[in-house]
Order: C-alpha cells, then structure tokens, then sequence
C-alpha cells in the first residue's frame, strides 16, 4: 500500500511538471505571437507615414501658384527678409509668386483660388538653435506640407536665413504647368514687392538697361563692379574685367535693403541680402565652408 501511494504521488508530480511544462509553453507561444503582432502594426504605422509624406511632397509639387504674404504668422512684416527670400526661392524652383491682392491675378486663378498654395513661416521651439517651420496651405487653409529647418547659427539674421535655405532644399521642383499664361503687366506687379524675374549671365540680354542712368564703379579692393539701373527697379552688379554679371539687387519694401541674386557659375546661383546706402554697397556672400559674411564695395 504504502509503495503505490509513493507511485500515485510520483505521477502526480510528474504530471504537475507536464502541466507547467505545457503552460510555459503556450505562454511563450503567446508572448511570440503578440510580439509578432506588435512588429506588425509598427510595420504598418511606418508605411503609412512613409505613404502620407509621399503623398504630401506630390501635392505641393502639383501647384503652381504659391502666396507670399507680407507678414507671418511668427514674425514681424518682412522680418529678416525672410518674406523676399522665400519667394526667391520659390521661383528658383520654378514656382509663381502671387500676391495677397487677387485682382491681380490672372483671370483663371480668381475664378479658381484652389489652385494656389499659401506660404507661412513660424518660429520653432529651441533653446540652442534659431529653428522655423516652413508650412503650405490650401484653399480651405488645410496644411498640406510642414517643413522644418534649424541652423546652429546664433545670430537671428544669418540663422534664419540658413534654416530657411534647409528647409526650402526639401522641396522639389515644380511640375505642374501654369494655369494661365501671365502676361508682362502682370508679372511685373505680381513679383515687384519680393523679386524680379531671375537674371542669369546668358540672358540679360532680354533685360532693357536704361542706358540713359548713369553707371557706377564700386570695389572691396579685391573686385571692381559697374553698377547698372535697369526699368523696373532693380539693378546689375558687372565685373568690369569681363562684363560678367555678379549680382542683381532687387527693391524690397524698406528703403536701403535689397533682395540680391548672386550669379554662381561654378555652384550655383543663391538668394541673399544685401543694403546699399550713398556710396557703399555690402552683401552678405556665402563662402566655400558654407558661412556667410558681409562684403562691402565702396565708390
């Protein structure tokens, strides 16, 4: 009796440890499966942010027209001008400016105002870095893309410009086609309060120079430069040794302060600031390591 009861208690020990066997196992086995589960859905989440950001850089591709406006949301009128060299840039990506006023816009465009994007910059939150966030907005104010740019730059001036140039690198090209053909008038009213039409070396010629302004020479006794006025505002900064066009300076809604293209052969033509006071001219100029400093040329 007493050795079948030693039996009886071996197999029910042995049958506990079959038991705890089995649960520890259907326990791993759920923990798999809901970790499988979990990667799963973090797949999925990742796609779909993946899908919306694409989704997002086709639909800003896909405008044509963009609003400027005079002020932002975060910033002061023509703050930094960060107002002109946004629209600079924007056109260098083959974008149309338009402004706030919609009676100058083409006919297509007033009876359609969904076809056109507005832009607006805000500040962004950082103790060590000047930061922004570059936003595009339809018709129904919808955002439909938000980028931002920082720069380590502490000076305001410099680092916003620098986070703006980050965040406008973002954005591709335009490829959609202009809705109306915009005639001289038009473009002309439409683009005079941040830049001109761009001006490269080979096509200042379609440029009308008033030859009747008087011509000036300026230097930083490194370069010598011919200043010319041109009819609609702005004007040329020529090298004389080779009549190459430096820079085109354009108007912008403070007396004094410039909107400037700089004309880059080797790397590329650049949006930038620049002020021009009696018989001085500085422009802020960006270097080889990518920094900027302030050149001035003298009569």
């Amino acid at each position: 009796m007493r050795v079948n009861k030693e039996h009886d208690q071996l197999n029910a020990v042995n049958l506990w440890d079959v038991k705890s066997s089995n649960n520890l196992r259907h326990s791993d086995m759920t923990l798999a499966k809901n970790k499988n589960k979990h990667m799963k859905y973090l797949f999925m989440a990742f796609l779909m942010a993946l899908l919306f950001s694409a989704a997002n850089a086709q639909q800003i591709n896909s405008y044509k027209y963009i609003i400027v406006p005079n002020k932002f949301s975060s910033f002061d009128e023509n703050e930094y001008q960060l107002n002109g060299i946004l629209a600079g840039m924007l056109e260098n990506k083959h974008y149309v400016i338009l402004p706030q006023d919609k009676s100058q816009w083409p006919q297509e465009l007033r009876s359609n105002d969904c076809l056109v994007l507005t832009a607006d910059i805000k500040k962004g939150k950082s103790l060590f870095k000047n930061k922004l966030q570059l936003i595009f907005k339809d018709c129904s104010v919808k955002e439909i893309l938000t980028i931002e740019g920082s720069s380590s730059i502490k000076e305001y001036n410099e680092g916003y410009h620098d986070a703006l140039n980050q965040a406008i690198e973002k954005i591709d090209d335009c490829k959609a086609e202009e809705a109306t053909a915009v005639t001289p008038a038009q473009t002309k009213d439409t683009v005079k309060e941040f830049v001109a039409a761009p001006v490269t070396q080979s096509s200042t010629s379609g440029e009308k120079i008033n030859k009747e302004a008087p011509t000036n020479t300026f230097t930083n006794g490194e370069i010598s430069l011919t200043k010319s006025d041109l009819t609609d505002g702005s004007f040329l900064l020529i090298r004389a040794e080779n009549s190459q066009v430096y820079a085109q300076f354009f108007p912008s809604s403070k007396a004094g302060i410039y909107h400037v293209k700089m004309i880059n052969p080797k790397n590329g033509d650049y949006y930038t600031i620049g002020y021009f006071a009696g018989n001085t001219l500085s422009i802020e100029i960006q270097n080889v390591a990518n920094k900027w400093n302030v050149t001035v040329f003298k009569q």
